[in-house]
């Protein structure tokens, strides 16, 4: 606080009007200038208080939405992903756990609206060595439940069958369930192809 004038004076109680560094005009007690008990508007106090509330000021990102998601897959009995994840032995590292700075410190901001946290290895936990951040697909083709095609020495999705040679995945599902060989069902041209 800067002291510009003295505003009263009742039988030795001086008020001063005062101008702080924020900008904020204050009249205060003297006294209260002399021993250093206000020494702003406020600001001050707000500001000590929000610094110390504030970890650190992300609770309303997608990152912290993120962890917090994992957090409660995997430790939350109640949640509906619970018997997929904690059910079935996946946490998340000491580090992680304990500390959303830490996580996002390993794993950065997100890089685009379009990518989410992955698991490498589907049977391991959350880990800053088996964490990816991965598009949707990356996902699909990642899950338990996704079927592995194996042709001579390669095994790999539908989708990504379907990346490398061009038949639809819908179509290579398709031919399997009729009955045909891996090969042939990847492989074979699809008569309706424009050539």
């Amino acid at each position: 606080l800067t002291a510009l004038r003295v505003v009263s004076h009742e039988r030795y109680v001086y008020r001063w009007l005062c101008r702080c560094d924020c900008g904020t005009e204050k009249i205060v007690r003297a006294a209260n200038l002399r021993s250093g008990h206000t020494r702003s508007c406020g600001c001050l106090l707000r500001a000590f208080n929000v610094g110390r509330n504030t970890t650190h000021g992300m609770r309303m990102t997608t990152e912290y939405r993120i962890w917090s998601s994992m957090r409660t897959r995997c430790y939350n009995t109640n949640c509906d992903a619970y018997p997929n994840y904690g059910g079935r032995g996946i946490t998340m590292c000491d580090r992680w756990r304990k500390d959303f700075a830490a996580f996002y410190a390993d794993m950065g901001p997100r890089p685009s609206p379009k990518l989410t946290i992955e698991r490498k290895n589907n049977n391991h936990g959350y880990s800053p060595e088996n964490c990816i951040w991965a598009t949707r697909n990356v996902q699909a083709n990642n899950t338990r439940v996704t079927p592995r095609i194996a042709v001579d020495a390669e095994t790999m999705t539908a989708i990504e069958w379907s990346t490398k040679t061009g038949t639809p995945a819908r179509l290579i599902h398709e031919r399997l369930r009729k009955g045909w060989s891996a090969r042939d069902a990847i492989f074979r041209p699809n008569r309706y192809q424009r050539r």
